[in-house]
């Protein structure tokens, strides 16, 4: 039986956040009280993966439900949303958080958030509406 396009999407996103976590297959399979072969399973979309495992491995794996459904195709073509990779989001996040001053993490933010900016035919909502205050002049 040939294996269902969402299922293996559904599937290729929980492999990709546990990697991006750092986290083996055996850790995930006991946190969440499922075996090896089951997550292993889930990750080639060989096993549908119910509402409620979906949820508990959400919860495992600090991200929304609606993650694992996140660059899906949707019937008119069209996508849920960008699909960046996933292990350069993964990088991208850890080196952020491991820079200490504050300052340095605005002005990275705000290189990035121009860069974006500056790509043909892109929107970016969080440049317009800035989580960060202002700088303080001192």
């Amino acid at each position: 039986m040939a294996l269902d396009p969402v299922d293996r999407h559904v599937g290729q996103r929980l492999r990709a956040r546990r990697l991006i976590l750092g986290r083996s297959q055996q850790s995930v399979a006991q946190a969440a009280g499922f075996t090896l072969q089951q997550i292993g399973n889930y990750e080639r979309g060989a096993n549908r993966i119910s509402a409620s495992i979906l949820y508990r491995l959400a919860l495992e794996l600090d991200v929304a439900p609606e993650y694992f459904f996140e660059g899906l195709a949707l019937a008119s073509g069209a996508r849920m949303v960008s699909t960046i990779e996933q292990r350069e989001v993964g990088v991208l996040t850890r080196s952020f958080e491991a820079i200490q001053s504050r300052d340095v993490r605005r002005r990275l933010l705000r290189v990035v958030e121009a860069v974006a900016e500056a790509q043909p035919n892109r929107r970016l909502v969080a440049a317009k509406t800035r989580s960060l205050p202002p700088r303080r002049q001192s």
